[in-house]
C-alpha cells in the first residue's frame, strides 16, 4: 500500500475512545480523536494504539504484510518514515454521537476535510478501520 493510500485511509479512519466516569460520550470521542491525531503526528504507535481496536491492528498488518506481532509494530511498519506531522494541526469541526456510533470531521491545515468514525465497543470508544 502506498504512503498516499495509507494516509488517505488513516484520514478516513474510524475512531474510538475510552469513556471515563462523568465524561460524556462526546467528550470521550473528542479526547480519543485528539489522542489519535497527536499520536499520528508524533509517529507514536503506543499513543495511536491506545485508541484503536483490534480491527485496526489487522488493517495495519494488511497494509504492510510484515508479520508485525503488536499494534505499535504494525503501525510503525505501515507508516514507516512518512511525515504525518500536520495531523496534529487538524481542528475538530464536528462530533456527532448516535448511540454506540460517532462521526467526526476535522479541518486540515491544507483546507481539506478529515472524516472519522468511532464505535463504542464493550463500553469503550475504539478507532476502527475505514469501511
Amino acid at each position: 500500500m502506498s504512503a498516499r493510500c495509507l494516509a488517505l485511509a488513516l484520514s478516513a479512519a474510524s475512531l474510538t475512545a475510552t469513556s471515563c466516569g462523568g465524561t460524556s460520550d462526546k467528550d470521550a470521542v473528542e479526547s480519543a480523536l485528539k489522542t489519535y491525531l497527536n499520536g499520528l503526528s508524533q509517529h507514536d504507535g503506543q499513543k495511536v494504539c491506545s485508541v484503536v481496536g483490534s480491527q485496526y491492528v489487522e488493517f495495519f498488518k494488511r497494509a504492510t504484510d510484515t508479520g508485525a506481532a503488536t499494534c505499535p509494530e504494525a503501525f510503525e511498519a505501515a507508516t514507516g518514515d512518512d511525515d504525518y506531522s500536520d495531523f496534529g494541526k487538524n481542528v475538530i469541526t464536528s462530533i456527532e454521537v448516535d448511540g454506540d456510533r460517532a462521526t467526526m470531521e476535522t479541518k486540515e491545515p491544507d483546507g481539506g476535510t478529515g472524516k472519522y468514525k468511532a464505535l463504542k465497543l464493550s463500553g469503550k470508544w475504539k478507532l476502527v478501520p475505514p469501511s
